[in-house]
């Protein structure tokens, strides 16, 4: 069984290193992850008021019709 000299095993660690294909998908997947939390976090911190103004217009809608 052949085993990889150290050498070789640092040229390939360099050569992956300096390997930028997939750098973009990875940007974008990173950029998609942040814009995902954001409006997660928007919709829970607004989710109360929204429920809360919601109601009160369906009450004063009912109650104009009444």
């Amino acid at each position: 069984m052949n085993l990889p000299t150290t050498t070789h095993l640092r040229r390939r660690l360099l050569r992956f290193l300096a390997d930028r294909r997939g750098s973009n998908a990875v940007e974008y997947a990173l950029l998609a992850a942040m814009v995902a939390i954001t409006a997660i976090t928007g919709i829970v911190a607004f989710a109360d008021s929204s429920v809360t103004m919601w109601t009160d217009l369906g009450t004063t809608i009912r109650d104009a019709l009444d």
